[in-house]
Order: structure tokens, then C-alpha cells, then sequence
């Protein structure tokens, strides 16, 4: 751009900004270089990698995906009874057939990965959509389960509501823009839903509120409607 041969501002800062950017991704092949980043190497230089940098800092996922290493924990091949608690979560859902699956730790959904609560903690966090209600409901992720179905391959998730917080009011519902509500953190019985139910991740804070052990829960999701 035009700027009479003297540097301004703008350039200034994306000069300052290369720059450091290109010291850090010499910092680990340099002598002397911090033994905390040395034995952190691979996570230090996911950090750093350009190919990453334009991501949004809230799409945990799209990071994992591009630089997930390959499972080393195979999913099981074989069916296997279900446990007491699925089974009584397909009867309720009028699958009484069913009583055996195989198990699944995790899958992809639109690019972003979801998990059982056993394997990853933050990925079996997803807002489900119920049918009968607009509400999305904040759940965990218990299990996730291949059926065969006939012909058919069919994947439904076991998954456990958070309750409604017992709470006179809620602070977080005047700012609807951070997409917040606060939910207990006692979990309802196991429901059995299909993938086309989820909707995002959401972020979980524990709290302690008139004497409830509670969470806010906060959608993740990059589609925000406005009325």
C-alpha cells in the first residue's frame, strides 16, 4: 500500500508479528533451549504451526482434527451385552429388541469429534435437541453404539441429561448473548438418542449457588441466531 517509503503503523505491527512468530518456531531447535519446552515439543509446535493461526481460538476441534495423532485405543469389533442401564434406556425408547451393540469411543460429527465421558471429559459435553421441545439440554456423553439394523449400520448415543437447577432466578438468562444457563450437576437416568440429536459442545463451569451444587453451561456452537 502507499505509504511514501516510511513504515506505518499497520506494517509495523505485521512486521513485529512475523517476526515473532518465526522465533518461536526456532525456539525449540535452538541450544539452550527450555527443557519445558523441549519435552512438550509436539504440543509447543501445534501451537505455533501457520496453518493453524487463522482458526477461531474456540474451535477446540478443528485444532484436534488437523493434528490429532492416530488412535491407539481401537473401538471394539465384537458386540457385547449391554449393560443393566442401557438396556432399560432402549426399552424406554421402544427398542426392547435390542440387547447387544458395539461400543464406540468416540466419532466425528461436521469436522468436530465427540467422545464418551471415559474417554474425553470435554468432548462427551453436547447440547442435544429432544423431540417435543426447542430447548437444547446440556448432556453427557455415557456411551456411543454401533447397531445393526437389518441391512443397516446405525449409531445412537447413550446419554445422560443434566437436571433443571433448583434455583429462584438465573443470572445468566439476562445476557443472552453469551448463550449461558445454569443446569445442576446431578445427571438424570441414560436416554438413548440418535447423532442427528446433537446440535455443539458446550462448556461446563462448576458453581456453588444457594447451597446447590450447580454448572453454567455455555453453548459452543459458531451459529448464533439473532432475533
Amino acid at each position: 500500500m502507499p505509504n511514501n517509503g516510511r513504515i506505518g503503523e499497520l506494517e509495523e505491527t505485521i512486521a513485529r508479528a512475523y517476526t515473532r512468530t518465526a522465533n518461536l518456531r526456532a525456539l525449540p531447535f535452538k541450544i539452550g533451549c527450555p527443557e519445558v519446552i523441549e519435552n512438550s515439543r509436539a504440543i509447543f509446535e501445534r501451537l505455533i504451526a501457520p496453518q493453524v493461526r487463522n482458526s477461531l481460538s474456540t474451535d477446540i476441534q478443528v485444532l484436534s482434527s488437523q493434528f490429532e495423532e492416530p488412535m491407539t485405543q481401537k473401538d471394539s469389533t465384537q458386540e457385547s451385552v449391554l449393560a443393566p442401564e442401557l438396556r432399560l434406556a432402549f426399552i424406554r425408547a421402544g427398542m426392547s429388541t435390542i440387547s447387544q451393540a458395539k461400543f464406540l469411543s468416540h466419532l466425528t460429527i461436521n469436522g468436530l469429534t465427540y467422545a464418551t465421558s471415559s474417554k474425553h471429559a470435554g468432548n462427551s459435553c453436547a447440547l442435544i435437541s429432544f423431540p417435543g421441545s426447542q430447548q437444547l439440554v446440556p448432556c453427557q456423553i455415557a456411551y456411543i453404539l454401533q447397531l445393526e439394523v437389518g441391512p443397516n449400520v446405525k449409531i445412537y448415543l447413550g446419554v445422560r441429561r443434566h437436571k433443571p437447577a433448583n434455583i429462584s432466578r438465573d443470572p445468566y438468562l439476562r445476557y443472552a448473548a453469551l448463550r449461558a444457563k445454569i443446569w445442576d450437576s446431578a445427571f438424570e437416568l441414560v436416554e438413548i438418542v440418535e447423532t442427528s440429536s446433537i446440535r455443539s459442545h458446550f462448556a461446563c463451569l462448576p458453581l456453588k449457588l444457594q447451597g446447590n451444587d450447580l454448572v453454567v453451561v455455555m453453548s459452543l456452537s459458531r451459529v448464533i441466531l439473532v432475533d
